[in-house]
């Protein structure tokens, strides 16, 4: 379901250009919605496809503690990532709450929607690694163990 989002976003964001790019070289009606529309889809797909990534444990890793430190390293690096992920997800909703009465200029949206990408995105790379700090703790192989 997350892939299938993060793709509609992409393909969204991909006709917006394409109708911003055919409206200024071709209609020349200086439409000004399909620019904003295209930077706020890639902030989300961006953010979404980096949970994507943390779902198939295909996202950054530090491999250099993973591997000298074996499971413990893992443990640690897991545990110092989800709670920087916290504070990015505690200071996300504070920091989209704070523009909820700001609008975007074409869209007329509330600028929380594109706010709220990040502490979306973090919550969802949390339950992510939480699922595979407790197979790694239980004694299961992550896909992407050395």
């Amino acid at each position: 379901m997350l892939e299938a989002v993060t793709i509609a976003t992409l393909f969204v964001m991909f006709v917006s250009i394409l109708v911003g790019v055919i409206d200024r070289f071709i209609l020349g009606l200086g439409l000004p919605w399909p620019e904003e529309l295209a930077r706020f889809l890639l902030v989300w797909g961006s953010l979404l496809a980096a949970a994507v990534a943390a779902k198939r444990s295909q996202h950054f890793q530090l491999t250099f503690f993973i591997r000298r430190l074996g499971v413990a390293g893992a443990v640690i690096v897991d545990v110092i990532s989800i709670a920087a992920l916290a504070i990015v997800v505690v200071y996300g909703i504070q920091f989209a709450w704070i523009f909820r009465a700001q609008t975007s200029p074409a869209l007329d949206i509330a600028m929380t929607w594109v706010y709220a990408a990040a502490p979306v995105s973090a919550a969802l790379i949390i339950g992510y690694l939480a699922r595979d700090l407790v197979a790694r703790i239980r004694g299961r192989a992550t896909k992407s163990e050395p």
